[in-house]
């Protein structure tokens, strides 16, 4: 130990001595360490995550209301090649007896008050594709759905007649997508109706697979509770053994309690096995279904 405090005492000397006859040194250090520093600041969010920046994505499972309407943005996709994005939108009519009158906005954040040309078709009652040509830069993009009633042409003689022929919104939930959270792909020429409802199907098909995982999962966590449910009512009979008349009724009235809990939580299986049962037969029929779009 003393050896090396005097190793230590020794190396601090030879420093201290090379300082003293190289002035300049400390300087240049000083200025290299300053310049480190400042790069490091400045380029900061390369190295360090910032956890607390804001998300502009919608997710790709949340659905909005509006009218009778539920609407979801199923799918989205980008080509950089030709600088153009694509939406697959399903739109639910509660009411289901309703003309859609639904149309689109597309804008972007950059340039807030300009609306894009937007192509729209309307695959069948349920499926739209949303297609339009973005700038190259474009950051996030904001997808308005909306309900609109036609203007009455009538209203007023002032209006021109390029004003009469647009539609009002009356109201409309929109859809965020950053530029790093679509999906980017080669090439996205536009495809026949059926061939885009093939692809809302494996859609549909894979959001019901996952309801399956879900209420799988839920029935694992039950039977995982019905077993210790059952532990529970084994340990309160072995204790009977040693109790009091009293504390033998208690007792029971604890094993009723939990039995009922384990009948409870056997329905919620069941209903869970039905649930998963009706999904797999929805699948196949989905699965026919696709197979005859594919077929015209």
């Amino acid at each position: 130990m003393k050896n090396l405090i005097e190793k230590i005492n020794l190396y601090l000397k030879k420093v201290k001595h090379y300082l003293d006859n190289n002035k300049s040194f400390v300087y240049v250090f000083m200025l290299g360490f300053i310049i480190l520093g400042y790069g490091f600041f400045f380029n900061s969010n390369a190295f360090i995550k910032n956890e607390n920046k804001k998300s502009f994505t919608t997710s790709i499972a949340e659905i909005k209301t509006i009218g009778d309407y539920n609407i979801q943005v199923r799918s989205r996709k980008y080509s950089p090649t030709s600088n153009t994005v694509e939406f697959y939108v399903y739109c639910e009519n509660a009411s289901n007896f309703a003309e859609s009158k639904l149309q689109f906005e597309l804008r972007e954040q950059n340039n807030p008050l300009e609306v894009i040309e937007t192509n729209v078709r309307r695959l069948d009652k349920n499926n739209y594709i949303v297609r339009a040509k973005v700038h190259k830069n474009w950051t996030v993009l904001s997808l308005g759905v909306g309900e609109f009633e036609e203007e009455n042409v009538l209203d007023s003689l002032k209006i021109s007649n390029q004003e009469q022929n647009q539609n009002k919104a009356v109201e409309m939930v929109k859809f965020y997508v950053e530029r790093n959270d679509i999906e980017s792909v080669l090439s996205l020429k536009e495809r026949t109706a059926n061939e885009y409802l093939s692809d809302g199907i494996d859609i549909e098909i894979d959001i019901i697979n996952e309801k399956i995982k879900e209420e799988t999962k839920g029935i694992e966590e039950k039977n995982v509770n019905i077993k210790t449910l059952e532990e529970n009512i084994k340990k309160l009979k072995e204790e009977q053994v040693y109790q009091t008349e009293i504390e033998i009724s208690d007792s029971n009235n604890q094993i009723n309690s939990i039995q009922d809990a384990i009948k409870t939580l056997n329905i919620e299986i069941e209903d869970s096995n039905k649930k998963i049962k009706e999904f797999k037969d929805k699948i196949q029929k989905l699965q026919e279904k696709k197979a005859d779009y594919l077929k015209k």
